[in-house]
């Protein structure tokens, strides 16, 4: 039936999760935090980014996008962005002169992205696009 072809179709996919009865499906995702670091410099490189988060006391990342004076750096999970938050405003304190001015987006993804600390420039969501 085209019920069954679908519902098989459902639990092949990585991107959802199916139930024992074939009736309800949900996302198959994890959650990952982006730390946003605001009023970056316009000619900042991202190289400047990596080595601001280049310390044994912050977690590595697995994406880093600047644009239009935003930073976004995108750790595993929660507790890794806090860690990383707690560094840049406790040891960090400033950035090319200036105070730190980060948050945290805590936030689920289907992750397919640029894994091992990768570094895109562009606009958030360019590096999945690609």
């Amino acid at each position: 039936s085209d019920i069954g072809l679908v519902t098989q179709v459902l639990r092949e996919s990585q991107n959802v999760q199916v139930d024992s009865e074939g009736k309800k499906v949900r996302p198959n995702h994890s959650r990952c935090s982006t730390v946003i670091l605001r009023e970056i410099p316009q000619h900042t490189q991202v190289e400047e980014i990596k080595e601001l988060f280049d310390s044994p006391n912050v977690p590595k990342f697995f994406n880093c996008e600047l644009t239009m004076g935003f930073c976004y750096v995108t750790f595993d999970n929660d507790e890794d962005a806090i860690k990383a938050l707690t560094y840049l405003r406790e040891e960090v304190k400033t950035f090319k002169g200036t105070e730190i001015k980060a948050r945290i987006k805590f936030k689920p993804t289907n992750r397919i992205a640029n894994y091992g600390g990768g570094v895109s420039k562009g606009p958030p969501g360019a590096a999945a696009a690609a």
